[in-house]
């Protein structure tokens, strides 16, 4: 719906859900936007009577057994908190007219993973880009005292990997290896999830429901080039739809919706250190994919106004109808680059 690739789509909480209309082929031409599978989402609408649920689950590293990548005493067990939780409840405002259904989900996640990686020096022999990767390969390998700087200077080059020898086609530092030791990288996650509906029987011919979700949250991403920096991406997807109803006759009716799909993201907040670049390519990791796509502030909407026709002839169902779609995409990456 928002004219987006890899876009993060709006999310719905499993009990607000009524049902789910899947296709993978064969799609109407009220669907038929784009190639692969396609769902139709129905969200739940209150009744006459009230219902509601309470739950939570959680998951412990208490009752975890350690991790393949901990079975080193250098590493003990990593922590492990999973704790999701909801509340929904739906009935009626005025019985048998207006009735409502809300729905409320959260997600606090901490999960640490262990990263141990060995990379020797041959590996790079083919490279020509060794002395410009020098900022990326001193967060890897031990340095000499006193360099902690970055980018390093080049009195604080890792043995082995400064310069090609033109005669041999080795790292003239003799070919060290690089020991990136098991490192510990907690990835955090805390998300909220909310929705409301309203549904009207305005009068036996007009029927009108109102609906709106929101997704709050924040993912803190630990990032596998420089030990410690981490990306801190907030999202806020909202999606509100307005829709009605109308019986002309018992084969013939029309149905009428406005809806507006809003998308926010901020990524890279708060960053500890430099973003990592390579001299004479780009001066940061800006315009590439991450754990969490680095670097990006990205608000878009969608707004889509629809209008369908429905009339019933015989043995057939006739559809015709009309939908304007306007995406909004503003600014992408921060202005970080040079050219």
């Amino acid at each position: 719906t928002e004219g987006q690739e890899g876009a993060r789509v709006t999310r719905a909480s499993l009990d607000s859900i009524q049902e789910i209309d899947y296709s993978n082929s064969g799609y109407n031409a009220e669907n038929g936007f784009s190639l692969g599978p396609q769902m139709n989402v129905i969200t739940k609408s209150g009744t006459n009577t009230y219902h509601g649920s309470v739950y939570e689950f959680f998951r412990n590293d208490a009752l975890d057994a350690k991790d393949y990548f901990e079975n080193t005493p250098a590493v003990p067990k990593q922590p492990l908190r999973l704790n999701q939780f909801g509340a929904n409840l739906g009935g009626p405002i005025i019985k048998n007219k207006l009735f409502f259904f809300v729905n409320y989900e959260g997600d606090r996640t901490h999960v640490t993973n262990i990263a141990p990686l060995n990379q020797t020096v041959s590996a790079l022999v083919r490279s020509k880009f060794v002395p410009a990767m020098q900022p990326v390969l001193v967060q890897l390998a031990p340095l000499p005292a006193g360099c902690t700087s970055i980018p390093a200077p080049a009195s604080c080059a890792v043995p082995g990997t400064d310069e090609i020898d033109p005669n041999t086609g080795q790292p003239s530092g003799g070919g060290a290896q690089l020991v990136y030791n098991p490192a510990v990288l907690p990835d955090i996650v805390r998300e909220d999830t909310g929705s409301v509906r309203l549904d009207y029987n305005i009068s036996d011919k007009d029927r009108l429901f109102g609906r709106y979700n929101i997704n709050d949250s924040l993912t803190t991403d630990t990032l596998g080039l420089n030990q410690g920096q981490v990306s801190p991406q907030y999202l806020r997807t909202q999606l509100g739809k307005i829709d009605e109803t109308h019986t002309f006759t018992s084969t013939l009716l029309n149905e009428f919706s406005i809806g507006l799909n809003r998308f926010y993201s901020d990524t890279n907040s708060n960053t500890p250190k430099p973003l990592t670049g390579f001299a004479g390519f780009f001066t940061n990791l800006g315009s590439l994919p991450g754990p969490n796509t680095f670097n990006q502030i990205t608000p878009f909407s969608v707004f889509e106004v629809a209008d369908t026709v429905t009339k019933v002839t015989g043995a057939h169902q006739l559809k015709f109808g009309t939908q304007t779609r306007v995406n909004r995409l503003n600014e992408w990456l921060r202005p970080l680059q040079t050219y």
